[in-house]
């Protein structure tokens, strides 16, 4: 979900999920596999300064065991 503030910046907020399956090996579960569910809350904005030049930053944060605690993406998405 996003919410634009303004012509230039922008705030969102989402959740990314994936359910990672057992491992198998030759057709069968390998010893100890489990089943993994990763979930991630993602907050972001975005900052545009020209026509050419854009800022986008991104926090992850883990909401599930498996998950990084926290992930920090920058982006610069240029145009030509």
């Amino acid at each position: 979900m996003g919410l634009a503030l303004n012509e230039k910046a922008s705030i969102s907020i989402g959740y990314d999920t994936s359910f990672i399956g057992k491992t198998q090996q030759n057709g069968a579960d390998a010893p100890g596999a489990v089943r993994i569910t990763l979930g991630t809350l993602l907050l972001g904005a975005s900052y545009r300064f020209s026509d050419r030049y854009t800022l986008n930053v991104a926090l992850g944060v883990g909401v599930t065991r498996d998950t990084p605690d926290m992930t920090l993406t920058a982006r610069v998405p240029i145009s030509f």
